[in-house]
């Protein structure tokens, strides 16, 4: 191959650079649609997720109001408060937290051990 002064990627006609600017500009705008359909997917998932957090923190009977209030006028956890004397959910959260941690612990000793079994010899 023989050596040219001038780099590979330099354009010389103006039509190829109008051809390669339209083309950024294309795919410049393929991100931004890309982008804006991401944003408008994720404020589609959160919406209801937000919205019962809100109604989790309404006072009774204010969640089932017409028109709907996405914030509720005064915050309360009487709720929350019902929930963990009324269901006993501190018994039942530390039960998960004591299976969840046996579970995952179990298989970390093993695996240490076969470990050692191999790496020790």
């Amino acid at each position: 191959m023989a050596k040219t002064s001038e780099p590979m990627s330099s354009v010389s006609s103006p039509s190829a650079r109008q051809s390669l600017a339209r083309q950024a500009g294309r795919r410049l705008g393929a991100g931004v649609q890309y982008t804006v359909l991401l944003l408008l997917g994720a404020a589609l998932t959160l919406l209801p997720l937000l919205w019962m957090l809100a109604a989790s923190l309404m006072p009774a009977g204010e969640a089932n109001s017409y028109p709907p209030r996405l914030w509720p006028s005064a915050v309360t956890f009487e709720h929350y408060a019902a929930l963990f004397t009324r269901l006993d959910l501190a018994r039942y959260l530390l039960n998960s937290a004591l299976l969840a941690g046996a579970v995952c612990s179990t298989p970390r000793g093993w695996t240490g051990r076969a470990n050692f079994a191999f790496i020790g010899r």
